[in-house]
């Protein structure tokens, strides 16, 4: 990996399930199945970048709302960067401002 990685912008697969409360088995499944991806540190632990936070807690939502993992995986794959920034800002902003 030739790429520089900045520990600020990517976290270790146990701060990633310890904030979205996801099993770090979980994350496997989901990266095995092409939601998510990682990158090797220099230590060879399996790191994420930040916003896959974000994609995790769109799978969970999804999830409640009844849809299959199919069907995420397929909306997910078909969002363009642009739409999921749009989509995952919407998901943080209240519905109703006080």
């Amino acid at each position: 990996m030739n790429e520089k990685i900045s520990q600020n912008d990517y976290l270790l697969i146990g701060e990633i399930a310890n904030r979205s409360g996801v099993a770090i088995s979980t994350l496997h499944f989901y990266e095995k199945k092409g939601f998510i991806s990682s990158k090797r540190n220099s230590k060879n632990q399996r790191i994420f970048k930040r916003g896959i936070l974000r994609i995790i807690s769109l799978i969970k939502f999804a999830q409640n709302l009844g849809f299959s993992l199919d069907d995420i995986n397929k909306n997910l794959k078909s969002l363009k960067s642009k739409d999921f920034i749009f989509c995952s800002n919407a998901l943080n902003s209240p519905i109703i401002s006080p």
